[in-house]
């Protein structure tokens, strides 16, 4: 099988299997299909493969060549099965690099980017609600803007929506402060626009849905105007929202459920897990407190506490 027939019938099965997988994998693939050019796949060596990713160097970081390996290395499970290819996929590693914290946010930084922003204001309304509904709701920003009109029920302030990754139905809920917001949103939105979409707008005189990097500037002008340097994206409303239910002491299958996550990858809600900077240096600090003596600690730990203090044993 030639390279590009099999990359094109990949993608069409990979299609099948999630919404946008198929649309996020085809730009790794082009890149190794240039590499490698449209040679026959039993043809291609695991050499060759670790050439691509020798050449990946010069243009990207650790992180973007994980993700291209990580496409490269699915690809040829599926060859693999297809008896396509004589490279076995355990044999496509992944490098070993230290990945970049991921921002997350907090209580405090949702309310004051939410402090920007006037309801009164339609703009800014609509701009309140979803930020408001990522933060509360843990939703994805692509379900977001999935969500119609008559998904907003005036005595419910939850509704049910379908995962765009697995098509795994689940259940939203928000405050009862943010369906006030809604229901006046929604009066506001039929008067104004005549559209099935819970947020769209008019453009060149059509209504239509808005999109992801729609909401994505919305939250970027906020944490501008809030005075927040952090890098807060539409992901990091959701991890925050995450984070907040492991600090109240929801269980992994808890916030799986909530956040939609496939029953057949339970270790996707083993991210919430992770500490920042700051809860990781508490837990040193407890550490200190509970393991060693306040008149017995060793002379490297002695920075740390001094600056949190020691916890005594009596």
């Amino acid at each position: 099988m030639l390279l590009r027939d099999a990359i094109e019938k990949y993608l069409l099965w990979k299609g099948t299997e999630t919404r946008v997988a198929a649309k996020v994998y085809r730009p790794f693939l082009e890149h190794f299909y240039t590499y490698v050019g449209n040679r026959d796949t039993l043809d291609i060596t695991l050499e060759d493969i670790s050439g691509f990713r020798a050449s990946l160097r010069l243009k990207y970081n650790d992180g973007n060549i994980a993700n291209h390996n990580n496409v490269i290395k699915n690809f040829y499970k599926w060859l693999e099965a297809l008896r396509a290819t004589t490279v076995h996929p355990f044999l496509i590693r992944n490098p070993r690099f230290q990945a970049p914290e991921r921002p997350v946010a907090t209580p405090d930084e949702v309310k004051r980017m939410c402090a920007t922003l006037n309801e009164n204001s339609y703009g800014d309304l609509i701009r309140l609600i979803a930020i408001r509904l990522m933060w509360e709701s843990m939703i994805r920003v692509s379900e977001l803007v999935d969500l119609n009109i008559n998904d907003i029920v005036s005595q419910k302030n939850y509704t049910e929506i379908v995962g765009k990754k697995n098509y795994k139905k689940r259940w939203i809920m928000w405050s009862p402060e943010t369906h006030q917001l809604l229901l006046t949103y929604v009066t506001k939105r039929k008067a104004y626009l005549d559209h099935e979409a819970l947020f769209a707008h008019e453009k060149g005189g059509v209504a239509q849905r808005m999109n992801t990097r729609s909401v994505e500037r919305w939250l970027k002008i906020a944490r501008e105007k809030a005075g927040i340097e952090k890098e807060i994206s539409c992901h990091a409303l959701r991890h925050g929202g995450a984070h907040e239910l492991v600090k109240k002491g929801a269980s992994l299958k808890f916030i799986g459920l909530i956040l939609g996550h496939s029953d057949n990858n339970p270790r996707a809600g083993m991210q919430y897990l992770r500490f920042s900077k700051e809860e990781s240096l508490d837990v040193v600090n407890k550490f200190v407190g509970l393991r060693f003596n306040p008149n017995e600690i060793p002379p490297q730990l002695e920075p740390l506490v001094g600056a949190y203090g020691a916890y005594s044993m009596a």
